[in-house]
């Protein structure tokens, strides 16, 4: 009986052994590939870091003061905005005109000054003052994280339009002598802007946008429509299909004009040429 005992304790010790061996076996045997790869991969997604919205300007950075423009705030009844301004040569008996300047997506914020890094601003503000143009310039900033059209009626375009109306009364400009420009987000905000209001802006510079076609029975006016080539961010097609749209309407007239080799923001730093500022001041 003792030595059954013995046997039967010696044989529980073994199993023991045996099975703590199997353990460490297991431990230090190499992870099969398709397993490490699996948690390789799921590793991997964990670490990386999400994408950052692009904020970078199209310019370095720049003050009102630098530009001499001054910053203002307006408050109207469907709500606030920053804006920036600039009132150049209203002298003598030529008309002026309010070119309104909608930024992209990278001029978004809360400081009234980043608006100004769009590619349109200083070359306007150039030609202006190199020809002589008797025009207000206006560059309002749409608030951090809004684009320009959502928020229906409390949305920053229906607070620039409030805007507009209020500088075209104090300032005594007529309804064809308001153009409008803007690039990316800004361009497509413009078509909103003209179809929301379409007796009030005559002629619109687009750059690198695309625009909704189904929208554009709606518009009229004049449009300078550029565009680049290698856009892959609005492929140049989706431009040129709205560019066909508006010319439906015969009494629209559309210059489109594709840069060859431009990508998205090397279109919207070499749009405004001597040539766009002459379509858009001509007589």
């Amino acid at each position: 009986m003792k030595n059954c005992m013995n046997f039967f304790v010696l044989a529980v010790f073994v199993l023991f052994l045996r099975t703590l061996q199997a353990n460490e076996s297991e431990r230090t045997r190499p992870e099969p590939r398709s397993r490490r790869y699996n948690r390789f991969q799921n590793e991997s997604r964990t670490a990386r870091p999400q994408p950052r919205r692009r904020t970078e300007p199209f310019l370095p950075d720049i003050s009102a003061g630098e530009l001499n423009m001054s910053s203002h705030h307006y408050k109207g009844k469907n709500g606030e905005i920053n804006y920036c301004q600039a009132v150049k040569n209203r002298s003598g008996s030529k008309k002026t005109s309010l070119v309104l300047v909608l930024h992209g997506k990278s001029g978004c914020g809360n400081d009234n000054k980043r608006q100004l890094t769009s590619p349109a601003v200083k070359p306007l503000l150039d030609y202006i003052r190199t020809h002589s143009e008797n025009a207000v310039i206006i560059v309002p900033q749409c608030p951090e994280n809004q684009d320009w059209v959502r928020g229906g009626k409390n949305s920053p375009l229906s607070i620039v339009l409030e805007l507009i109306k209020k500088k075209c009364s104090e300032f005594h400009i007529e309804p064809h002598q308001v153009y409008i420009t803007g690039v990316s987000m800004g361009g497509g905000a413009c078509y909103s802007m003209m179809i929301r209001q379409p007796d009030l802006f005559s002629r619109a510079i687009v750059v690198s946008s695309g625009g909704r076609t189904e929208d554009a029975a709606r518009l009229k006016g004049d449009f300078y429509i550029v565009h680049g080539e290698n856009d892959r961010l609005i492929p140049p097609a989706k431009a040129q299909a709205m560019s066909n749209a508006i010319q439906k309407n015969p009494e629209n007239r559309v210059q489109f004009i594709l840069l060859p080799g431009k990508d998205h923001v090397q279109a919207c730093k070499t749009a405004y040429s001597e040539e766009c500022f002459q379509w858009l001041f001509r007589k």
